[in-house]
């Protein structure tokens, strides 16, 4: 409440001051003036909620500004990471680059999927898939069977079909979609434990951590972040906005 009531106060200073310069009981020290902004906002309290919706306000902007910088220092770990899978358009010219961040147990993610994959397949976009397993021994099972896949040059239709998986993400489920896309599962189990791929998923974590991205889905377009699910419309309208310029 202290922060508040001192927050809310230096908004408040320069309409008090005047009133200050005229009283012969000008506050002499910090208690005088919390004092006098606590009576001043128990008549005003809507200045509350006004002064706390700024704060967030800068908050949000802050953190925005902080998220462009980094995704402008960081573009090419962004886009062009060897260690990375990409689908859609990356030989295109004018492809706009489109990265994701994303959790196979993440409904949110899941929910996404098939509009980002049909989108990428009929556009001028090359999507960076960045695994971002943080929701359990799931979804990092997940994560290492899709880089092993990779491996094998499968990974854009395994990663659809984990992303369409309705159960539990186990060994199991894993050998069966193995089988479905006639990958060498032996291969497959070995790669999924090897250092590289634990250093890939390392970096990825650093990566996201560097440029803020704390939940799935989250995607950079351009050189902003956008985090949590978005309608067909939205991802278009993002996407045309980096097009256009």
């Amino acid at each position: 409440m202290r922060i508040l009531i001192a927050v809310i106060g230096l908004t408040l200073l320069p309409a008090l001051a005047p009133a200050q310069a005229v009283s012969n009981d000008a506050p002499k020290s910090k208690a005088d003036v919390e004092q006098i902004v606590r009576e001043y906002l128990m008549k005003h309290p809507e200045l509350i909620i006004e002064a706390v919706n700024k704060y967030q306000d800068n908050q949000r902007n802050d953190e925005k500004r902080k998220a462009e910088q980094a995704i402008t220092t960081l573009d090419q770990q962004l886009k062009r990471d060897p260690g990375s899978p990409a689908g859609g358009a990356p030989d295109v010219k004018d492809a706009v680059t489109v990265v994701e961040f994303f959790d196979y147990r993440c409904g949110y993610c899941k929910k996404m999927a098939p509009l980002v994959a049909k989108y990428v397949a009929g556009s001028k976009v090359r999507l960076v898939y960045k695994e971002f397993p943080i929701l359990g021994p799931d979804s990092a099972i997940g994560s290492k069977a899709a880089l092993a896949a990779s491996k094998q040059g499968d990974y854009v239709p395994f990663h659809q079909d984990l992303m369409a998986l309705t159960g539990a993400i186990t060994m199991k489920a894993v050998e069966d979609l193995a089988a479905k896309h006639k990958l060498d599962f032996a291969k497959l189990k070995t790669d999924m434990e090897s250092d590289e791929i634990k250093a890939q998923l390392k970096a990825n974590e650093t990566l996201a951590s560097a440029i803020g991205v704390n939940a799935t889905p989250s995607f950079v377009i351009g050189t902003e972040l956008i985090t949590g699910a978005m309608d067909d419309q939205e991802f278009q309208a993002a996407v045309a906005k980096v097009q256009k310029h």
